[in-house]
């Protein structure tokens, strides 16, 4: 376990610092945790160009692209490797075809795009490897919140994902708990995503 060894190291040699990067915090005391945030439009854009030149040499877009690259990175709502995996498919489709096939995201983003470890290959085998490391309870709320195509509320998700009688701070927990795991963000303003 990651935080065992961690904490034994710190024990053992108080002066070590450790970077951890993770989707969820390993909860040691004395630890800080910094989120990184989506990128934002102009950085995703420039990501995803230099990806799609190095991929794809004959892709040299154009003025009359941006409107369709500034789709594309609006589906894409700033993942980096969201971003890697679909500049990587214009090896072999043009840049409108690209955006057509978004409509299928989990698809189109899938294996043999980038080389990669198993469980960051694909954004289907990232979001796979995350639920399952969820509890029942969390695995439960992750697919009653999936009827949900836009931000919301907290309102809304325990209208939504409460069972009649069930206790709504048990939800509630469950709910911080899909933070702590980065599998729902909190945004300001109304709603999370």
């Amino acid at each position: 376990d990651v935080a065992f060894l961690c904490a034994h190291l710190l024990k053992a040699c108080p002066e070590l610092r450790i970077l951890c990067t993770s989707r969820q915090s390993i909860g040691l005391a004395g630890g800080h945790l910094y989120e990184v945030p989506p990128l934002s439009e102009a950085d995703a854009t420039k990501l995803f160009l230099a990806r799609a030149m190095a991929a794809a040499p004959h892709f040299l877009p154009g003025e009359r692209d941006r409107p369709v690259i500034a789709r594309i990175m609006g589906r894409l709502e700033g993942l980096s490797l969201a971003i890697e995996l679909a500049a990587a498919r214009l090896r072999a489709v043009s840049l409108e075809e690209l955006d057509r096939l978004l409509d299928d995201r989990l698809r189109v983003l899938g294996a043999g795009s980038i080389p990669g470890i198993a469980r960051q290959g694909t954004l289907e085998a990232t979001l796979g490897w995350s639920y399952a490391q969820l509890t029942e309870p969390e695995q439960r709320l992750c697919r009653r919140l999936a009827v949900f195509a836009t931000p919301f509320c907290v309102d809304d998700a325990l209208g939504a994902c409460a069972e009649p009688g069930e206790d709504r701070v048990q939800v509630i927990d469950l709910l911080t708990s899909l933070v702590d795991k980065s599998l729902i963000q909190p945004r300001a303003g109304p709603g999370v995503q």
